[in-house]
């Protein structure tokens, strides 16, 4: 805590300063950091950590930076670094607090300041920084503190395994919990940790997250913290096979463990127990006498190992029955056990579960007994009518019987058997009980048992209501004691009256005649008599006794009908009579009408028609099919000598019915041109079947002869037989009545689809056909091709055979354009189907266009040849129309004057052909070294002006671009890059050379051969890890070399164990690495320690002379890459600023800038913009920027 007092008001600041001043704005000074964690200063080692310290106010003078290193009980008494931005607005630095080599600083704006830690290393771990701001108040200049900031390393966690259980998978006890626990490597902060289950895909994403029964707990591991996760799940009988594991992370990357599979145990279920395949369960019904066997499952895991059986005849009974009897019936028990361990128990639980069911044993019904009234019964029983019985019949067996009854009422399905008021006819007969069940085992076939007694019931009854029949005693009955007769002969009538036993004694009233038989041959008119009959009973056990009865007969005579007539009628009035048959058309309504005479009197049927007393017909909706009618006239007449007599006559009428053709539904065709169609014209005939055809057809503006035939047939199919076709197809139709004699006919249609191939293929160019066509430059233009063919057709576009557009199942491409000089070529459209190809059709484009480079086409214009060579200047150009040869005009220019050539053919020689023009200079002597220009025109608008520069051969230009790859340095490896320059007209290569910095005995040097790609790769190999280097590089032909260029690099330290070849053994395995920088394989590396690239000061040192004078080593005062060394170190000494490497990952934003200055070769003093010292500044005598950034090299 650090205190500050004002005036009389002390206040106390923590992590922000507040200073109250007279007027009540309130003023704030911190410190932060671009990390994660407290105030952004929790940072993995090796990142950079940029400190920002800010105020509220802008009035600031100067801002100083202090630290305090762990360990130290306050912060150095010295600040490390002083800055402030003046009042031209230019950063500037306290040099008695010069920048430590680690730390990069820069001024923001007047209120802000930062600077970054380079490289944080493991030992900056609680390292404490704050500032200190002077700045202005309305009184005097003021000083605050800003709160502390404490560095914290970060370090992320390498994995995460599931530490809890151990073994996989793991066995869970249904509906009880299974723990898990999940443990990570030790980082800082601590990680979070979640569960999820694995959802049986190839992928997590799908994966769901476990959100209830997880904690997370952690313990301190030196200075990091390894994190606990608990995961408990409560496990259901679904859980099985279910995955879990956990994930964690504490930093960007998710540590996934490996997965736990659940193996759920749980008890039996209630078994399943079979005999003979045979579920027993309620009850298993067998056969008395079977031989079986009982087998149970029961679903578990694990499975079970005893299964137990318990009855009525005891516990741990047989699975197997022999010969099974009635005393082994009853209830059985069967149960099953498994013992389930689950992990970490080494105690075993025991499941269990019991299934009961019930043993029936079935045998077939014993002989019934008939009991009436307690006692048992047989033979023939003797019933007076009017008495009533009570029949029990019993039996023995299992399944209980069904007991039935049959006698003469007819049947029932009771054991008892109750008849009340016997009467005779109806009761007499033998009455059965018969006993039945049905064995039907839960398996094997089924038995059917049966078992029965009878006895006989004889009724005694007196003498029933006589009544009469025709003829004899068996002649039919004559109803309501009433006959008819058809006058003509007699008739005989029987008396007839049913009694047990039978009538002894029949008396016919007026007669007195005791006889059953009457004759009606002497009555000539309508009369009545009467007839007696008598009998006798005696009754079992009892005495005779006689009964009479007494019933009246009526005779009636009548007559048959006779004569019978038929009529048509048409409509209200009109009718006519007809016989045999008519004919009517179909729907027509219409009535017939029939009559007789006849007593008593007739009654009229038509066929299909409900009798009716009025004869009529009555067709009202018409009829839809031809059939035969027949009128029967009929009248009934009672009489004795057949019954009933019917008298009847009849008269039958075809009716047949007209109607047309009707057609049937004709498909759609599709027929490819040429092709021979025939197609019937398909129909149901009407009545009468005689019909005529007509085709037609419509959709189509062709003439076309219309077919009357039954087939329509089209010899040769062209497209304009593409239409509708429709068929008529009709039939005369003449009725009875002749004045409604019409014609009916039906249609169909069909439509013909005609297939072709493409044709008619046309292509225009803004709706103009030529085949040959020249446009102007820049003008909009429209091509269309199309052609006609079914169905559409596949056309494309194309432009000197490469394709323009495409496109299937059409009749029409369009393509537009603005014209361009390479729009020129020929345009070509083809198109076809299955069926057929059009023919192509293709027109030359010419477009108007001045002379011009060749598109996408780098035009030399630095020629080079040395003396008494000979030197072309090569020039291709596009125009149209071509220009004639006397339009390519070569001149040479002297400074900014031009002259044609002299005509002379043994210096210069012009080859033109077409839209190509050389110029041969020979022998080339000094003065030919100079500029050449070339004029080209067609007459289309600007001509075309080229300068070519013929130059003598020289050494190559100095390569730019050379650096070491930073994200390709390995330990042990890097990549050197470069941009070759120009070899200035003779074959140029490349010469490597790389030592150790600090080490001028490890010098190698290799040659590269230059592979003419725009920039080269050189893969550098055998390096020491750890270890700084100093690569140069310069370009030499056979007219010279360039000045070495310089670069230098870190190898990573060592990412593996493997001994390292001493680079001085080993090959250079190296060459031109083409493509990009991606093509290079990436080393994993397990841990990456990124060190601070050291200050780059004077490592460059001459080395003697080689032997060989002609021999450049790379580092020495004799080669041309010497002075760039030398030009470096003059920087630096003239500046005196310190000169740090480039930080290629820093930050990029503005408040951190980067100022590079490039090294010239031919000068010893910067191009950066440097100013003298001011001596009169006290406290800033540094270099002044125009710019609040720091400056480096």
């Amino acid at each position: 805590m650090m205190k500050k007092c004002f005036s009389v008001r002390c206040v106390f600041m923590s992590w922000t300063v507040l200073y109250f001043h007279s007027n009540p704005v309130i003023t704030t000074f911190t410190i932060s950091g671009n990390s994660t964690g407290t105030d952004g200063a929790l940072v993995s080692p090796g990142d950079n950590l940029k400190l920002a310290c800010s105020s509220s106010i802008n009035t600031i003078l100067a801002v100083y930076w202090y630290n305090k290193p762990p360990g130290n009980g306050s912060y150095l008494w010295s600040s490390t670094v002083g800055m402030k931005i003046d009042a031209n607005g230019t950063c500037r630095f306290d040099t008695n607090y010069p920048v430590p080599t680690n730390m990069n600083c820069g001024c923001v704006s007047k209120s802000k300041y930062t600077c970054t830690l380079i490289g944080v290393e493991t030992d900056m771990k609680g390292d404490m920084w704050k500032c200190k701001f002077i700045y202005n108040t309305a009184k005097s200049s003021t000083i605050a503190y800003t709160n502390e900031l404490t560095i914290d390393l970060a370090v992320g966690i390498t994995s995460t395994v599931i530490s809890s259980p151990i073994v996989n998978p793991v066995s869970v006890i249904v509906n009880t919990a299974g723990t898990f626990q999940c443990q990570t490597s030790p980082g800082n902060p601590v990680a979070s940790v979640v569960w999820h289950t694995d959802n049986k895909t190839s992928g997590t994403e799908d994966d769901t997250q476990i959100t209830s029964g997880t904690s997370t707990t952690s313990t301190p591991d030196g200075d990091l913290f390894v994190t606990q996760g608990t995961l408990t799940l409560q496990v259901q009988r679904d859980d099985q096979d279910l995955g879990v594991y956990c994930r964690a992370r504490n930093r960007e990357q998710w540590f996934t463990s490996g997965t736990k599979k659940i193996n759920v145990l749980y008890g039996p279920d209630a078994p399943v127990c079979k005999a003979n395949t045979v579920n027993v369960s309620p009850s298993l019904s067998v056969i008395i006498g079977s031989m079986f066997s009982i087998s149970c499952t029961a679903d578990s895991n694990p499975l079970p190992n005893t299964y137990l059986l318990s009855g009525s005849e005891g516990s741990n009974l047989s699975l197997s029955f022999t010969g099974i009897s009635r005393t082994q019936a009853g209830s059985y028990t069967l149960e099953a056990r498994n013992s389930m361990f689950a992990t970490g128990s080494g105690i075993p639980v025991t499941g269990r579960n019991s299934t009961s069911f019930l043993i029936d044993v079935l045998y077939t019904p014993l002989m019934p007994t008939i009991r009436v009234n307690g006692s048992a019964v047989k033979g023939t029983v003797n019933i007076i009518e009017g008495n009533s019985k009570v029949f029990n019949c019993s039996t023995d067996s299992n399944p209980a019987g069904n007991y039935s009854w049959t006698y003469p009422r007819g049947s029932t399905a009771n054991r008892v058997l109750q008849l009340t008021n016997v009467l005779p006819d109806i009761d007499d007969g033998d009455y059965t009980c018969r006993v039945q069940n049905k064995l039907v085992p839960s398996f094997g076939s089924f038995q059917n048992g049966e078992n029965r007694t009878t006895i006989t019931i004889n009724v005694l009854y007196p003498p029933r209501l006589p009544t009469f029949k025709y003829g004899t005693s068996g002649g039919p009955d004559i109803s309501d004691n009433t006959i008819a007769i058809v006058r003509g002969p007699g008739a005989t009538v029987a008396c007839v009256a049913h009694s047990n036993p039978a009538p002894s004694i029949y008396l016919w009233s007026g007669t007195k005649t005791n006889d059953q038989l009457l004759s009606l041959s002497t009555f000539n008119g309508n009369t009545t008599v009467q007839c007696t009959a008598s009998n006798t009973m005696t009754e079992t056990n009892g005495s005779p006794q006689t009964r009479t009865n007494v019933s009246s007969l009526k005779i009636v005579v009548w007559q048959t009908p006779q004569g019978i007539t038929l009529r048509y009628h048409y409509d209200k009035t009109g009718y006519m009579t007809v016989k045999d048959e008519i004919k009517v058309l179909t729907g027509d309504a219409f009535w017939l009408s029939c009559s007789v005479v006849s007593s008593p009197p007739s009654i009229y049927t038509w066929t299909g028609q409900t009798a009716s007393p009025s004869g009529i017909y009555n067709i009202t909706g018409g009829l839809s099919a031809s059939q035969q009618v027949s009128c029967l006239a009929e009248n009934f007449m009672q009489t004795t000598f057949k019954g009933t007599v019917h008298g009847t006559q009849s008269a039958d009428l075809n009716v047949d019915v007209l109607y047309g053709p009707k057609t049937k539904i004709l498909q759609d065709l599709s027929l490819v041109k040429g092709g021979m169609l025939v197609i019937p014209c398909l129909y149901t005939p009407g009545n009468p079947s005689a019909v005529s055809f007509k085709w037609t057809r419509s959709g189509t503006s062709v003439s076309w002869v219309n077919q009357n035939t039954h087939n329509l047939t089209i010899e040769y199919v062209q497209r304009s037989d593409e239409a509708s076709y429709t068929c008529k197809v009709s039939s005369v139709l003449q009725p009875t009545l002749l004045s409604a004699t019409t014609v009916k006919y039906d249609t169909a249609t069909f439509h013909l689809d005609v297939l072709y191939g493409a044709e008619h293929l046309i292509l225009q160019l803004n709706n103009e056909f030529h085949s040959s066509v020249e446009i102007e430059e820049h003008s909009t233009n429209h091509m269309r091709c199309s052609l006609e063919s079914d169905p559409g057709s596949y056309m494309a576009l194309t432009k000197d055979g490469t394709q323009l557009i495409a496109r299937n199942e059409t009749h029409q491409l369009t393509y537009d354009l603005r014209a361009e000089c390479s729009d020129k070529g020929v345009y070509t459209c083809f198109g076809y189907n299955r069926y057929g190809a059009a023919n192509n059709a293709s027109m030359h484009l010419y477009v108007k266009c001045s002379a011009r480079r060749p598109p996408k086409v780098d035009v030399q214009l630095i020629y080079n040849a040395r003396q008494h060579e000979n030197a072309s200047l090569v020039n291709q150009i596009v125009a149209y129309p071509v220009p004639k040869p006397s339009q390519f005009v070569w001149k040479r220019c002297m400074n900014s004057s031009c002259a044609p050539l002299p005509n002379d053919m043994k210096k210069f020689k012009i080859d033109t052909e077409g839209l190509s023009s050389n110029l041969t200079v020979l022998d080339v002597q000094i003065e030919d070294y100079r500029i050449y220009q070339l004029s080209v025109s067609n007459g289309v608008g600007d001509e075309l002006v080229e300068r070519f520069h013929l130059r003598p051969t020289e050494k190559p230009d100095l390569p730019t671009n050379v650096h070491i790859i930073q994200d390709t340095i390995t330990d042990r490896t890097a990549v050197l890059t470069w941009i070759p320059g120009i070899d200035n007209g003779s074959p140029q290569e490349f010469h490597v050379s790389y030592r150790k910095l600090v080490d001028e005995t490890s010098l190698l040097r290799l040659t590269v051969k230059h592979d003419f790609t725009k920039e080269m790769y050189y893969k550098i190999e055998n390096l020491e890890p750890g270890t700084e280097y100093l690569v140069s590089l310069f370009a030499a032909n056979e007219e010279g070399s360039t000045a070495w260029v310089n670069d230098t690099f870190q190898t990573l330290e060592r990412i593996s164990d493997n001994p390292v070849s001493n680079p001085n053994t080993g090959s250079i395995v190296g060459g031109a690495i083409g493509g990009t920088v991606g093509a290079i394989v990436a080393i994993v590396v397990i841990v990456v320690i990124l060190r601070r690239q050291c200050l780059l000061k004077c490592y460059i040192c001459p080395n003697k002379k080689s032997a060989d004078s002609d021999e450049q080593t790379g580092f020495g005062t004799d080669n041309p890459g010497s002075n760039a060394a030398e030009a470096h170190d003059a920087v630096s000494m003239a500046t005196g600023t310190l000169v740090y490497d480039v930080l290629r990952d820093g930050d990029k934003g503005s408040d951190n800038s980067h100022v590079y200055m490039t090294l010239n070769e031919s000068s010893q003093e910067p191009q950066g913009n440097y100013e003298n010292v001011k001596k009169e500044d006290p406290v800033y005598n540094n270099a002044d920027q125009a710019n609040p950034v720091q400056t480096v090299l």
